[in-house]
């Protein structure tokens, strides 16, 4: 029942401190060459695609379990609606457990917080959910729908919000594949043993507290063993790094909670205005409309880090036609399912779930039109996110939830399920509109200079006394695999004046453009080629251990450049240099200002990945 969508954390400040650092080099140089790897890239894709059908499918498998369990139709229509209840509430407060910060840790390239404070923020959004499903479930339970059973039901969901913080671990550090596994092993585990159990005793309660002591081992296993050889498992619960991302994704998680009541507000109004067996069958003819969902996500959701890397880059030509590729997907999937629903769909769900609903044929294809643009607004919300623009998703789905309140209670009284049908598409249509509106105006702002390929991400918080300074997050124009390699003693040494060989047109100007500055927050170098030139800007290493920081950066490039060209050479050099800055003080050799760490990559890369 998860909605499947990872560099080895570090243990400590969320805002990476000296621990943080001295891993953070090499997490981010596997995690690089993992999604750089076609292979790698083939795994993410047969893994992620297995879970996320997984997945969607245990809706459909659950639901079929109760309505083909041998009771009569009007008896399975009544559980059926309980059920799906029970589920709109869980999905609604599943939003506060993930708190949507899927988005920002899997394109936290530059590692600004450790995995121990995802975790941390990710128990106590957690407990938060519990809290909220309970208080909800008192306001909707009613004498057909007991508060307990409702609850029970709800919190199947808890499974989801807090095995996606090791998700997105897994993504961010290039291995989707065995998140993929685990959430595959998981959903499937509890998705057919609750069904069975609800098959063999008829009871909705005895089913899902068995099914939920299973999945706590189920998931213990398939999430903590793997990712005990990748990153540390301990939360760590340091006040101003959890404080500083639950801020950063407040809005992110406002507009997750609106898009969630986008898709329940017509639940809601046909429990309160028809209810619970026509809510069954609203929750049978809206699985189409999940199904175009599912198949574009299938295509974009592993594309996200890669997504994230154009944009830290300033590519905007290479992000927006990722984002175009995925609204592509969502076109076809459209296209696929429409037909399908057209030709067939009534007679499709009869013959899956056992009960009638070709009374609602138009309704359907309604509902499809609404999956569409959901997925359209999923896949643009995705790209706003990475370009930080949290701000406005939040009051693009704030319009739209407006819309679908209003709608909702304003047509189900008079239309029936056609009203419940029509909020539904209204609303994700208006949201879909808004997300290009405010794509548009980012790229204005991007061309116009007036943003950078960082958006508006905000600062993290000063760090308190006796800790080690944070890594600040890339500016303009960084690429990911382009880290800087300066320290914050001084301007950066991190380039030659010249390359070797070099011809007259490409030059590599050395350190900051503002040596003025030493103490600024990051270091820049500038490449200039006959096409143009090359900002290669990244965050200044708090460390006084950089003896021989341009020589290695030299060398880097002179070794790299025959075999990658010089621009490649040029980034994988600066991406070596940084390594190499963030594990000098692990060097531990003489007194003094030291030197780099030029064997970082042999000490801490062997393995990481396996």
């Amino acid at each position: 029942m998860s909605d499947a969508t990872g560099a080895r954390g570090a243990d400590g400040s969320g805002a990476a401190g000296r621990d943080g650092s001295e891993d953070g080099g090499a997490r981010a140089a596997s995690a690089d060459a993992a999604l750089d790897s076609k292979k790698q890239l083939g795994r993410d894709y047969l893994w992620n695609t297995a879970a996320s059908l997984m997945s969607s499918l245990a809706v459909v498998i659950m639901g079929i379990a109760i309505t083909r369990s041998g009771s009569d139709q009007d008896s399975a229509r009544h559980a059926y609606g309980i059920f799906t209840l029970a589920l709109a509430i869980g999905q609604q407060y599943q939003t506060l457990g993930l708190y949507e910060v899927r988005t920002y840790h899997v394109t936290d390239v530059r590692r600004r917080f450790t995995f121990g404070t995802y975790l941390a923020t990710r128990i106590l959004t957690c407990a938060l959910m519990v809290a909220f499903i309970v208080g909800h479930a008192w306001t909707r339970s009613s004498e057909s729908s007991p508060l307990v059973v409702v609850v029970c039901l709800a919190l199947l969901r808890i499974f989801d919000a807090f095995e996606d913080v090791y998700y997105s671990e897994f993504q961010r550090c290039g291995r989707l594949d065995i998140a993929g596994r685990a959430c595959f092993l998981r959903i499937f585990v509890t998705t057919f043993l609750w069904s069975g159990l609800y098959w063999a005793t008829q009871s909705l309660m005895v089913a899902t507290l068995v099914a939920f002591g299973v999945t706590v081992v189920v998931l213990a296993a398939a999430y903590g063993l793997p990712a005990r050889g990748l990153f540390p498992l301990r939360p760590d619960w340091g006040g101003r790094a959890v404080r500083g991302l639950l801020v950063q994704c407040l809005p992110l998680f406002l507009a997750a909670f609106l898009n969630q009541y986008l898709a329940n507000a017509p639940r809601y109004a046909v429990n309160d205005f028809l209810g619970s067996a026509p809510l069954g069958d609203f929750a049978i003819i809206y699985m189409p409309a999940v199904a175009i969902n599912m198949l574009s996500l299938f295509v974009f959701r592993p594309l996200l880090t890669r997504i994230a890397t154009r944009w830290a880059a300033g590519d905007w030509p290479g992000f927006a036609a990722m984002v175009r590729r995925g609204l592509a997907s969502t076109a076809i999937a459209f296209v696929a399912v429409g037909a399908v629903t057209f030709l067939v769909g009534a007679p499709l769900l009869r013959l899956v779930y056992g009960i009638d609903v070709s009374a609602y044929r138009m309704e359907l294809m309604v509902l499809v039109f609404g999956g569409a643009m959901n997925a359209a607004g999923v896949i643009l919300y995705y790209a706003l996110a990475t370009m930080r623009r949290q701000n406005l998703v939040l009051v693009a789905y704030a319009l739209a939830a407006v819309c679908a309140w209003a709608l909702a209670q304003w047509l189900t009284p008079v239309l029936g399920m056609m009203g419940a049908a029509i909020s539904y598409s209204g609303a994700m249509t208006v949201l879909a509109v808004l997300f290009v509106l405010f794509m548009v105006g980012g790229r204005r702002a991007v061309l116009s200079g007036r943003a950078t390929g960082d958006g508006d991400s905000p600062v993290l918080p000063e760090p308190e006394d006796g800790d080690e300074p944070a890594i600040a997050e890339p500016a303009a124009g960084d690429s990911p695999s382009s880290p800087g390699c300066a320290d914050q003693n001084g301007p950066s040494s991190s380039g030659p004046s010249s390359a070797p060989d070099a011809p007259a047109s490409d030059t590599i100007v050395e350190g900051d453009p503002a040596p003025d500055a030493p103490d600024a927050p990051e270091s820049t170098d500038l490449l200039a080629t006959p096409e143009g030139v090359i900002r290669l800007s990244a965050p200044r290493i708090a460390t006084r251990h950089g003896h021989g920081t341009g020589c290695t950066l030299s060398s880097a490039i002179a070794a790299l450049w025959p075999q990658h060209g010089l621009e490649k050479a040029t980034r994988m050099a600066k991406d070596y240099v940084h390594g190499a800055l963030l594990h000098a003080d692990a060097l531990q050799v003489g007194h003094g200002r030291g030197p780099l760490h030029h064997f970082w990559q042999a000490v801490h890369l062997p393995g990481q990945l396996a």
